[in-house]
């Protein structure tokens, strides 16, 4: 009996300290974590799968509007991608989203400071400017008449392919090219050393 009690009162002691550091955690830490700054980091938190589109190909539009996506970039089978219309240096392109950088998209909208109508009308901008497509059986994307027009692209002309990461850009060849002159000049101030 009186080892039963020596046991019980020794697994109230551990529990005692196990209930005072997750306390203890609690107090200390849980209000560091949600007072701590909004960073590029925290809002754009790195996985494996951050720089699955890498590099820039050039590829010729075959005539009905269609281009040969690189198998690394692909969504899995019956994966939607999204088509973005953007501007980049004022230059237009078209952003080519995976499910998982549209919902990226989604969740830094929904995340953010901003008040809910602001939201609201962000996320109904980005759900308005996004056209869901899938891949051909061969791995081509099909670019709707209307889009190639106001981003510059024909059919059976060259365009780019650039990797962006989460997601791949179509550029016409010498809208890219100028970006990439614009780019490079950015780079010039180069703090981290990558380039």
């Amino acid at each position: 009996m009186a080892q039963n009690i020596l046991h019980k009162s020794l697994i109230l002691n551990k529990l005692r300290i196990v209930s005072g550091l997750l306390n203890l955690c609690l107090v200390k830490c849980v209000p560091q974590c949600i007072s701590k700054p909004l960073t590029r980091q925290s809002a754009f938190p790195m996985t494996i799968n951050d720089q699955r589109c890498k590099g820039a190909v050039t590829y010729k539009m075959d005539p009905k509007a269609r281009v040969s996506i690189p198998v690394a970039w692909r969504p899995g089978y019956a994966e939607p991608l999204f088509l973005l219309e953007s501007n980049t240096h004022e230059m237009p392109m078209i952003k080519v989203l995976t499910n998982e950088a549209y919902l990226h998209r989604v969740n830094l909208i929904k995340d953010s400071d901003h008040i809910p109508a602001e939201k609201t009308r962000m996320l109904g901008k980005l759900a308005m400017n996004s056209k869901e497509v899938q891949l051909n059986e061969q791995g081509k994307l099909l670019i709707p008449k209307e889009l190639c027009e106001r981003v510059g692209l024909a059919a059976e002309a060259e365009l780019v392919l650039a990797g962006r990461g989460l997601h791949f850009e179509v550029w016409n060849k010498e809208n890219h090219a100028r970006f990439v002159e614009i780019e490079n000049a950015l780079d010039a101030n180069d703090t981290l050393g990558v380039f």
